[in-house]
């Protein structure tokens, strides 16, 4: 056994689980939800969803979540709500919105859990999960493996 992972009772796998919920009065909103490079929802949110993806233990990943061909002057209620957000049971949402990025076409910057413009809600985890949890949640580095 070179590391601590290798143990049998170590998982190597963690779980990113979003729940969606869309918010609408006439025209529900069109949605699309990739993370990394894999498109795991593209189009119509007319219900509250909850999309699972696994994960290596040491990979890096963004999530995504796109409003697209919102109108406004038909409904200007429509957007989608990021009600949950979590990765191996920590919850990412409302608490860590501030570290992602909201494009879209009203030049909104502020953290958001609701999207309510055409664009794209963004965050990256640029280390393995761990080693980003620590840093923003103030608990200091986690040892990093020495290839």
């Amino acid at each position: 056994m070179n590391n601590f992972s290798e143990l049998q009772a170590t998982d190597i796998s963690l779980a990113l689980s979003i729940t969606l919920t869309p918010h609408y009065k006439t025209h529900a909103p069109e949605v699309t939800v990739c993370v990394g490079s894999v498109t795991y929802y593209t189009g119509i949110l007319n219900q509250q969803i909850q999309l699972t993806h696994w994960f290596p233990l040491q990979s890096v990943f963004d999530i995504k979540i796109h409003l697209q061909n919102k109108n406004d002057i038909d409904d200007c209620t429509t957007g989608v709500i990021i009600s949950d957000l979590t990765v191996d049971g920590n919850n990412l949402v409302p608490n860590w919105t501030h570290l992602a990025h909201y494009i879209n076409d009203r030049d909104f910057h502020g953290p958001a859990a609701h999207l309510g413009f055409n664009g794209v809600w963004k965050l990256c985890i640029d280390r393995p999960f761990y080693q980003w949890w620590h840093v923003n949640t103030g608990q200091g580095w986690l040892l990093e493996p020495k290839i």
